[in-house]
């Protein structure tokens, strides 16, 4: 075996793409080196995490890879132990889910839930001050629980997971809006991709609108009202959320073409229009890492008290940095 020099920082490494879709996403911390080998006389990208399972990607079949800028220092996050957590995941109907899958991204550790909807996940791996699960089952929205892991004995955590309804749908190749709850979406023409590739057919919307005015909203929003800007931790107020996917006929996933925008309107929740700012930090969830990113402002409409943005999924007011 043979290896090769590449011009690839572990440190900045965050994804690379195959044809113009991620193929690895790991936060770049948990990467432990980065090589170039041949194998059987294909150049291959050989990523080898501290935990996990070793990446191998032929080369010939990289697009790109883009850089890590960080949103969080790391070492705000502390060093990497050992944690557990116990919990209970429910439906939208508040009944226990059976069998969905929990699962640690830092370490890959995972187990299910059992017939009452309850799981105890021990030994996986989380940061001293950042604990974070994800749970799956067909049908549902993904949903997650971000969390500052106890020094001994077990998180307790409760997670109500979203039915995936079809919202709307529209044609790719005229483009649409379509209305779920509290929230507003327009798509426009030709601005759907699938697999890197222009799509033109229908295109089902399934989007879960969160009411930041119920306390439901704590249980069913991923991660935890916690983001990332100025490589600290920011604690965060939601003036409204969503998850929406974008899915074809047979439920494969289709995404915004590279350069194209959604317009997103949040209707603001009464209780909460007198508090509501006429610009609003906006933020998206990063999955991989756990915890929010920012990714601009949105500007309140006062005729109509919405909130009109380009992006999923969180509309906030930033309280106060924290050093957690």
């Amino acid at each position: 075996m043979m290896v090769f020099g590449l011009k690839i920082n572990a440190q900045t490494l965050k994804n690379i793409y195959r044809h113009n879709q991620p193929v690895l996403q790991i936060p770049v911390e948990l990467i432990d080196k980065v090589e170039t080998v041949d194998l059987s006389g294909v150049k291959t990208l050989r990523i080898t995490p501290l935990f996990g399972e070793i990446t191998q990607i032929p080369v010939s079949e990289i697009d790109s890879i883009k850089h890590y800028i960080g949103s969080v220092n790391p070492e705000q996050l502390g060093e990497m132990r050992t944690a557990s957590v116990m919990g209970i995941v429910r439906d939208a109907g508040n009944f226990p889910v059976m069998n969905a899958i929990v699962r640690s991204p830092y370490g890959g550790e995972e187990t299910r839930t059992d017939p009452n909807g309850f799981f105890f996940l021990n030994d996986f791996i989380a940061y001293d001050k950042l604990g974070y699960i994800t749970i799956t089952k067909p049908g549902f929205h993904q949903a997650s629980r971000s969390f500052l892991p106890l020094e001994t004995g077990s998180n307790r955590v409760n997670i109500q997971i979203l039915p995936m309804t079809q919202s709307g749908t529209f044609t790719a190749s005229a483009g649409g809006s379509v209305t779920s709850g509290l929230l507003q979406l327009n798509f426009p023409a030709n601005s759907i991709e699938q697999n890197g590739q222009p799509y033109t057919g229908p295109v089902n919307v399934y989007a879960a609108a969160l009411d930041p005015s119920s306390p439901a909203m704590f249980d069913q929003m991923p991660g935890e009202l916690l983001g990332g800007m100025n490589d600290s931790l920011q604690l965060l107020r939601s003036f409204g959320m969503a998850a929406v996917e974008l899915r074809d006929a047979n439920m494969n996933e289709l995404q915004l073409a590279e350069g194209a925008s959604a317009t997103l309107r949040f209707n603001i929740p009464s209780a909460l229009q007198a508090d509501a700012p006429n610009t609003i930090d906006w933020w998206s969830f990063d999955e991989a890492l756990g915890y929010w990113k920012h990714e601009g402002l949105a500007l309140k409409a006062r005729e109509t008290s919405t909130y009109r943005f380009c992006k999923p999924f969180l509309l906030v007011e930033r309280r106060y940095s924290t050093k957690l």
